[in-house]
């Protein structure tokens, strides 16, 4: 009986990590902050979803974000938070993606906003782990140079002593792959990174696979 209780309070223990309280989104204009060159103009409609760390545009008919913005602070880029895997449907959307959507694809949930550029708070590093926030990623991609590129940043970030303004997303169309419920798995992901005071810049363009492109201005 008391290894049943023990198990059953450990069982507790590891699910409470994840019962968090969603905050309801701000305003645009509270998240101009993550947006100081306006917001990308795109195709069809997308839903804007104010986070603390970062602003999203929501393409609620694929469940992926089409963009996601954020600046990226020195002090921010050396977060001391640990990671939380609290990965959970953003409730500020209706029919959104949920992690069930993602089990036994062979997808990763992959983060636009990255935890690393998030965990200088709990609540903000809890709310980089939102479905509003993911895109089905090849975990060869996620855990490999989409990591690097991450960490590369965050050290550019702290080394130089700058600012970063930063915008990430999905590149999907029609006949794409569609996993869980009506989940569209992009076919290539980009990354461009502003240096908020030289104003230099650089893009990326990755395949599901490997790089497609790189440029720095």
């Amino acid at each position: 009986m008391k290894k049943i209780i023990t198990g059953l309070l450990l069982v507790l223990a590891t699910t409470t990590v994840f019962a968090w309280t969603q905050r309801a989104p701000g305003t645009v204009a509270q998240c101009q902050v993550h947006a100081p060159y306006g917001v990308p103009q795109v195709q069809g409609t997308v839903q804007p979803i104010c986070r603390e760390a970062y602003l999203v545009g929501y393409d609620a008919q694929v469940k992926v974000p089409r963009f996601v913005m954020w600046t990226l602070t020195p002090g921010h880029a050396l977060g001391c938070v640990g990671r939380s895997n609290a990965f959970a449907a953003d409730q500020s959307v209706q029919g959104g993606a949920t992690p069930a959507d993602y089990a036994g694809t062979g997808y990763d949930k992959g983060h636009m906003a990255p935890d690393g550029d998030q965990s200088w708070d709990q609540q903000v590093e809890y709310e980089s782990f939102l479905m509003t926030n993911m895109s089905p990623q090849a975990g060869s991609l996620n855990r490999g140079i989409w990591k690097l590129l991450e960490t590369s940043v965050r050290g550019w970030a702290f080394q130089g002593g700058h600012n970063f303004n930063i915008v990430s997303g999905g590149i999907y169309s029609q006949g794409d792959k569609v996993i869980g419920k009506g989940v569209v798995v992009p076919h290539a992901f980009y990354k461009i990174v502003i240096d908020e005071n030289t104003g230099q810049y650089a893009g990326c363009s990755h395949t599901q696979h490997h790089i497609l492109t790189w440029a720095t201005i």
